[in-house]
């Protein structure tokens, strides 16, 4: 199964969904930018999110200092292990006695579930799906998707840019009424008004001049989930992105005038 193309038109729950129904094994590959990750699939269920050739960004590492498992000292220990004997990470873990074999299970099953929460919130880049049971890494856990987190998380993200050819200019061209509400609408009164044509509009304003705008993005997710007993479990996660971008066109076409 043959599954590519951009975040922006197919949205990361939705492709996951599909591949579970499909009960699809191999591994989905999404890049944002420089960020690259990936997802392991076994007979459609999650099985891992490491990717074994790209070590020195494997997400376990720092999972396993964050939360305590182990020390930094004993993280550069085991890289250097690492590297003299090209082993794989888990079994370096297990054979050190760093962690048993259900610790290691258990580790994993988290470590998903943070990278996960992690990507959701990921709402532009592109994915591309190779399916090929031969993908699925050695040491890996079978993870059922699910809208309910394991843990409480609650994750903000933002970030700001701006346009160099026109940042910190103060004469940026613009007109009253010409842009847009938070959410990226108007209130109409930039629609076509057909039946003046030949007479002035209603709310016609020549241009004026304004600070250059900046860029920025931000997004949120939240979720938690409550134990009702009795394996009995409520929950829910939620992720809303924001954008708010511009673009600069110096000069104009002349092959655009009526």
């Amino acid at each position: 199964m043959a599954l590519q193309g951009n975040l922006d038109d197919f949205s990361l729950p939705e492709i996951l969904q599909l591949i579970a129904v499909q009960q699809k094994s191999g591994v989905l590959k999404l890049t944002a930018g420089d960020d690259v990750a990936v997802i392991f699939f076994e007979g459609g269920k999650i099985v891992s999110t490491r990717d074994r050739r790209r070590n020195a960004r494997d997400p376990l590492k720092p999972f396993l200092v964050k939360t305590g498992r182990l020390t930094d000292a004993q993280m550069k220990q085991i890289e250097t292990i690492e590297a003299e004997s090209r082993r794989e990470l888990t079994d370096i873990l297990l054979s050190g006695n760093y962690l048993s074999s259900e610790e290691l299970t258990h580790v994993l099953e988290q470590q998903i579930q943070d990278t996960l929460h992690q990507l959701l919130t990921w709402k532009t880049g592109s994915y591309h799906f190779s399916g090929d049971a031969r993908t699925v890494p050695k040491f890996a856990v079978n993870v059922r998707l699910k809208s309910i987190p394991a843990e409480t998380i609650l994750q903000f993200k933002a970030e700001t840019s701006a346009n160099s050819q026109v940042y910190g200019k103060d004469d940026f061209l613009t007109y009253h009424g010409g842009g847009v509400n938070v959410w990226g609408r108007d209130d109409g009164g930039r629609d076509k008004q057909l039946d003046k044509l030949g007479s002035n509009w209603d709310g016609a304003v020549g241009v004026s001049t304004d600070d250059a705008p900046s860029d920025y993005k931000w997004s949120l997710t939240a979720g938690g989930k409550y134990d009702l007993g009795d394996g009995i479990k409520f929950g829910g996660l939620s992720s809303f992105f924001y954008e708010h971008d511009s673009s600069f066109v110096e000069g104009f076409d002349d092959s655009r005038r009526r």
